[in-house]
């Protein structure tokens, strides 16, 4: 369920601690999920063991698309509907969906809107037809992985509005080559281009927008006799007395996860200096910030 982001009806048959046993309409299958993993949709008012009421009926939705919070009761799943003053679309309002990102779009309504007030929302789409690719199935979750994949009905936005430049950065490099910003932007490509392999959790594709790169004077990776320590280099990572060139960038980097463009913009520091094995590379420090971009 959580790979098609379909809406899956079912009803509450137990709760046990922070889990609660679903039973499925569609074949009665039984799972047993966390508050976050579903909605409720309409609740009992009979009063239930450990003052929990147990709703009738429950959706439930896709782990990636939740926020993962722990001892939560249905009574506080119910109160976080309709509280989405940051989200772009509203209830009933009439939209578009491209359900696998191949430029096919299914025309419905938004049904439910979650999640905003947690920075993590998705949307429940009903569409005016049953998708026949999914067993005619015709209600899915737009989560924030997703959101360049829906647009208001009769819109010709496409899937990539914030034209994300997949290319890497310009430029052909070696290990001899001087340094430079477009040698460094290279390198940050390629370290993040480590990460792509297209499996569930990994992108099949990355670009990056750099929008600041300004590098620091360079300094020599000298070493010092620290006592009780011994020696001591500036940088531990780089060899002694390599030629160092520090440098804060902040980038936009896009991350295609087939379907889904997720965007984030990054703020960190980079130290770019010649390896041991006398190879062009960095020592990356802590992230300053990471913003999660729509």
């Amino acid at each position: 369920m959580a790979q098609d982001r379909r809406a899956y009806l079912g009803t509450i048959k137990a709760i046990q601690g922070d889990k609660y046993k679903i039973k499925y309409d569609s074949d009665n299958s039984e799972v047993w999920l966390t508050a976050d993993q579903f909605l409720v949709t309409k609740s009992s008012t009979d009063p239930q063991p450990n003052n929990k009421q147990i709703p009738k009926t429950v959706q439930q939705v896709p782990n990636n698309n939740t926020k993962n919070t722990n001892n939560i009761n249905t009574n506080s799943v119910q109160q976080q509907t309709n509280t989405s003053k940051d989200a772009k679309y509203k209830i009933d309002q009439r939209v578009e969906v491209d359900i696998d990102g191949k430029g096919v779009w299914y025309k419905g309504y938004v049904k439910d809107v979650r999640g905003f007030e947690m920075n993590n929302g998705y949307y429940l789409v009903h569409l005016d037809k049953g998708v026949d690719a999914y067993a005619g199935g015709n209600e899915f979750i737009v989560g924030n992985t997703y959101f360049n994949l829906m647009r208001p009905e009769g819109s010709t936005a496409d899937t990539n509005p914030e034209k994300c430049a997949f290319s890497p950065p310009p430029g052909t490099f070696t290990d001899t080559s001087p340094a430079s910003v477009a040698l460094f932007k290279k390198i940050v490509y390629d370290k993040q281009m480590m990460l792509v392999n297209g499996t569930m959790t990994r992108p099949v594709r990355i670009g990056i927008t750099f929008l600041s790169f300004d590098v620091a004077k360079a300094y020599k990776n000298t070493v010092s006799i620290v006592p009780g320590r011994g020696a001591q280099r500036i940088n531990d990572a780089a060899p002694p007395n390599a030629i160092i060139y520090p440098a804060t960038i902040k980038y936009i980097i896009c991350e295609d996860y087939n379907p889904g463009i997720q965007r984030r913009m990054i703020e960190t520091k980079h130290e770019f200096y010649i390896s041991r094995f006398g190879q062009w590379t960095s020592s990356e420090g802590a992230l300053d910030k990471i913003t999660i971009l729509q």
